[in-house]
């Protein structure tokens, strides 16, 4: 058995035990060590996607409130093989692999789960020394689909690094700041090609930092003179990594007379394919490229063909990529499973079961965070000592990591977990109760909840009563809880009524911005 997320039946998802996938003769069972995050992992949970046979003008079809309840979540993925089907000569036990998926689609395959079964072809081996487990990755979803927009016969058909190309040749990459776009610079421009990007003012030296060499704002009112100035009105090929209509009407305005071509991540908009008859619009799906049918389309073998191809060269690529610091940017999204028993009542303060080291998230100088190993924290004679199950995500653990950056500090402030260990003064929780808690992340080197153990203040945690919450669920009652409560009944706050007590006349309140995270608990 392991532990996987699983879709559920009223559109969530749910961390469950399930039975490890059997492996096919021709594929790979891998223990994951680290899981990326990308918008279709959430989607899987909220809507099926039917797409038409002819995909080309926006055929995307959303069946809203349908769930393929009881699928594995999850796309990205890196870890080490286990076991091997019988013919895989290309991959041994041990390999740290890493590879994509396409979750929350089949109940015996997706990344978000202790392991993971592939075709040994679509899985590349890391070579030792060049990446960790989270920068690997964070190589899936958004790597495959610049590798398949910009290299596939049928899409832009590239010279494919470290192949160059033998004249001098522009590509237009709109949205190069985003997950496909940064790899799709990368990509082109080991491969030779003169690359023009768009981004947001914040990220053109970013973009620049990548391998382009011409960077504009897309939302100048002039892009598209701009675009067609800096390549001398060459362009002939391009990729939208945004696939919006504004994004589809720029870039195919962008190209020059004559035959032209343009991949979309997503569908074409029908306004912009009729904007021009010498430029074709064509959307590239990267599931594909697994050569497994889904939804209504049938299997691609040509798509997964190419795909195992280039994926053979890969492990050459890692160690060209111009800036590394482009795959750390995504790292603090990450979801990592950490495998955890629950700690047995037994367990003493004094145990020898909690161990000196423990991973946590931590903030780095480049204003990213790494996992990385570090000191189980020392609790004070007031504190207990959680080892942590569940963790919540809010836009302040981004923001320390981005502009608050105190280097070294442990990153994430809402958690749920079991009691590991007390302080002398300590006589509530005990050790072995499931509790939750806020701590504030990024702020200091030896607290933070993106670790495997957290420490706090006994007064600053609250039991679970049995039955009643998940860790996942309870873990969601952190800093917006916390921040309802005080608003709402500090005393030199709004000072009202606190329940389970009921104020003793009719009386409004008024809580502007009701659907938010911070303001969805105070129905109390």
């Amino acid at each position: 058995m392991m532990k996987a997320l699983i879709t559920q039946a009223d559109h969530t998802a749910k961390v469950q035990d399930i039975p490890v996938p059997t492996i096919d003769d021709d594929e790979i069972l891998v223990h994951t060590v680290a899981l990326a995050q990308n918008p279709t992992d959430w989607k899987c949970t909220r809507n099926v996607l039917v797409y038409s046979p002819d995909y080309y003008l926006l055929h995307l079809l959303v069946i809203k409130r349908v769930t393929n309840a009881g699928t594995i979540c999850g796309c990205d993925w890196s870890g080490y093989v286990v076991e091997t089907g019988k013919s895989v000569t290309s991959l041994s036990v041990g390999d740290h692999v890493a590879g994509f998926v396409q979750g929350g689609t089949y109940t015996d395959r997706g990344a978000y789960a202790e392991y993971v079964k592939t075709p040994a072809e679509l899985a590349w081996r890391v070579p030792d020394g060049t990446l960790s487990h989270e920068e690997a990755a964070t190589m899936g979803c958004g790597f495959w689909t610049a590798v398949q927009a910009l290299f596939h016969p049928t899409r832009l058909a590239l010279v494919e690094p470290p192949a160059k190309v033998d004249k001098d040749e522009w590509i237009l990459i709109y949205g190069g700041s985003g997950s496909v776009g940064m790899f799709a610079i990368q990509l082109a421009h080991l491969a030779g090609y003169k690359v023009v990007t768009t981004a947001s003012p914040r990220n053109l030296e970013l973009c620049k930092s990548l391998g382009a060499d011409a960077v504009f704002d897309y939302n100048d009112p002039d892009v598209v003179n701009q675009i067609k100035e800096a390549t001398n009105d060459s362009l002939h090929k391009a990729l939208d990594a945004n696939s919006l209509e504004s994004s589809q009407r720029i870039t195919v305005q962008s190209l020059a007379p004559g035959p032209g071509k343009v991949i979309s991540i997503l569908g074409v908009h029908e306004q912009v394919a009729e904007l021009r008859d010498d430029v074709k619009i064509q959307p590239t799906l990267i599931y594909t490229s697994l050569g497994r049918a889904f939804s209504n389309r049938p299997a691609c073998p040509e798509d997964r063909s190419h795909m195992a191809e280039f994926l053979k060269k890969v492990p050459g690529l890692v160690s060209e990529l111009r800036r590394k610091e482009a795959l750390l940017i995504t790292t603090y999204r990450l979801a990592k499973f950490i495998t955890r028993a629950p700690v047995h009542p037994s367990i003493t303060a004094m145990s020898p079961d909690i161990p000196k080291t423990m991973k946590a998230l931590v903030t780095q100088a480049d204003k990213t965070a790494k996992v990385q190993d570090i000191p189980v924290p020392t609790i004070d004679d007031d504190e207990v000592l959680v080892r942590t199950v569940a963790l919540a995500q809010n836009p302040t653990d981004w923001k320390f990591i981005k502009n608050i950056t105190n280097v070294g500090t442990i990153c994430g402030c809402d958690w749920s977990g079991y009691v590991a260990q007390v302080g002398k003064n300590v006589s509530n929780p005990s050790v072995g109760d499931h509790v939750a808690g806020f701590v504030q992340g990024g702020t200091y080197t030896d607290r933070g909840a993106y670790a495997e153990y957290v420490k706090t203040p006994a007064e600053l945690v609250w039991k679970v009563p049995d039955q009643t919450l998940s860790h996942e669920e309870a873990a969601t009652m952190g800093c917006s809880f916390w921040t309802a409560a005080q608003a709402l009944f500090h005393p030199t706050r709004l000072a009202l009524v606190e329940p389970p007590a009921k104020v003793d006349k009719e009386e409004w309140v008024m809580i502007y911005g009701g659907s938010g995270k911070c303001l969805s608990f105070e129905e109390l």
